[in-house]
């Protein structure tokens, strides 16, 4: 029987339910953890890494990687701090709180600030960081939040302590799933998308027949083309792979198709990993990481395979 609290030493305990609570989904692992983002494959993994940081300043995604990947979403996350010491904190959550009255949405304070979450139900939502960005200003709220529309952000988890301040992070407002703001939200990504298809369809006719690859690589170039966002450890992977059977030119032409596109910047990347011979995810810690789902033909390593 999986015991209900973390304990921690020194009397303290932490309440495992609260923390599922706070990951949402039926499924919240693998997930990262902590500011150097290793992965966190279950429960024990978390509570060994709460353990070793002995409750303080413990962080974990907002998402678990399989949401990113799959780009299924269930909050949209606002951050309300007082980086410039004047005071007004709980006057910005007063404001935010009545912006947002119709949602009813979930809020924690980490100790010196407010972490507000707008719960929706799973919903897939392609060009996620765009979309909430726009939705934030649309709804007045950017003169009040930061750190918005960010599929990897870090959180603080309940129960820990904020070491800066030495306080709890606690609920203080237990919040509603909002079934229409997952519909407003589809409706922005709707747009955003047609604005850009166009765009990708043009840059993904330069891309070589993939039909052979694995699938994580193509979904991962599919994504880039749909959305022009693909997270860092997801670029690396399909880079190390594609390095490997494609000509140097037909890979780069890969990453045309991301929005933060930089020539420069990018064949920096492409040479370091042929420099450091630097090979794809084996598809156990790709699993880890979420790009891939379940085992297929190129398991238990893509790089087999080249």
């Amino acid at each position: 029987m999986v015991q209900l609290v973390f304990q921690l030493g020194e009397g303290k305990e932490m309440n495992i339910k609260e923390i599922l609570k706070w990951m949402r989904v039926d499924n919240p692992f693998p997930r990262e953890i902590g500011k150097l983002r290793r992965v966190a494959n279950d429960m024990i993994d978390l509570y060994d890494y709460i353990e070793f940081q002995k409750g303080i300043d413990c962080y974990a995604s907002i998402f678990a990687n399989w949401q990113v990947v799959r780009r299924m979403f269930d909050v949209v996350w606002l951050d309300i701090d007082d980086h410039e010491g004047r005071g007004d904190l709980n006057n910005k959550l007063e404001r935010v709180l009545d912006l947002l009255h119709e949602y009813e949405p979930r809020v924690y304070f980490t100790g010196r600030g407010y972490h507000v979450y707008l719960l929706i139900e799973l919903t897939r939502l392609e060009s996620y960081n765009e979309v909430v960005r726009k939705w934030v200003c649309d709804m007045g709220l950017k003169g009040y939040v930061d750190r918005i529309g960010n599929m990897r952000q870090l959180g603080r988890i309940p129960g820990t302590v904020n070491g800066y301040v030495g306080r709890e992070v606690i609920l203080i407002e237990k919040g509603k799933v909002s079934k229409e703001l997952g519909k407003e939200l589809k409706e922005y990504d709707s747009v955003t998308m047609e604005r850009s298809e166009s765009e990708s369809e043009r840059l993904f006719e330069n891309i070589k027949d993939m039909s052979s690859m694995p699938r994580c690589v193509q979904e991962g170039v599919e994504i880039l083309a749909r959305t022009g966002e693909l997270e860092h450890d997801y670029r690396l992977h399909i880079a190390a792979f594609l390095l490997r059977v494609w000509d140097y030119e037909d890979v780069k032409d890969v990453f045309r198709m991301a929005s933060d596109f930089r020539e420069d910047r990018t064949d920096y990347q492409l040479k370091y990993i042929l420099s450091k011979n630097i090979k794809a995810f084996k598809c156990k810690t790709a699993m880890e990481k979420g790009i891939c789902m379940e085992k297929c033909p190129f398991y238990p390593s893509v790089n087999l395979w080249v």
